[in-house]
């Protein structure tokens, strides 16, 4: 039984990749915010490069839906600047299952 329905309005330009413009979630389903994560490891060292730090934050983020019971969407955001000088990404979520 599906719990959501995609949305790809006709009156606006299809995605350029595999995501929906929006999805509809059904009203008994579990929602789990994930905060913005970012490219620390566990023991508190910052990945070196933007790569090494992406490949964390998604390990991070993975990390919290497993927690969950749950699997990941994302949204991909380009910023000038987080919190830290060194940190150069972050990802946030919203899950539902």
């Amino acid at each position: 039984m599906t719990r959501h329905k995609t949305l790809q309005p006709s009156t606006v330009t299809p995605p350029f990749s595999r995501y929906s413009h929006g999805v509809e979630v059904a009203p008994d389903v579990r929602w789990l915010y994930i905060s913005g994560q970012v490219g620390v490891r566990p023991d508190g060292a910052i990945a070196v490069g933007s790569e090494a730090q992406l490949e964390q934050c998604f390990a991070n983020l993975l990390a919290v839906l497993s927690e969950a019971g749950m699997g990941p969407a994302s949204t991909l955001l380009v910023i000038s600047a987080l919190a830290h000088p060194d940190l150069l990404v972050a990802v946030e979520a919203v899950a539902a299952a």
